[in-house]
């Protein structure tokens, strides 16, 4: 399962981050941390294991492989 989050605080103003984890919880690790800060609207095309999000802050919308190659 793919899921977003993102923080705000005094000293990093804002920072956000696209995890990933089996469905049980488990082997949970951060997919995608970098040039992000409000991540949201997560699908997955399965057909060509691509991730899809919007980014709320920069008014975009990224996507990447599910092996984390070729973000754009």
């Amino acid at each position: 399962m793919y899921w977003t989050d993102w923080e705000e605080d005094d000293v990093n103003d804002s920072r956000g981050r696209i995890e990933k984890a089996w469905m049980d919880g488990s082997h949970r690790q951060t997919f995608i941390s970098s040039n992000m800060l409000w991540p949201n609207g997560l699908t997955i095309d399965p057909s060509s294991s691509t991730l899809y999000w919007c980014d709320a802050y920069y008014d975009h919308i990224e996507k990447i492989y599910l092996n984390g190659t070729r973000r754009t």
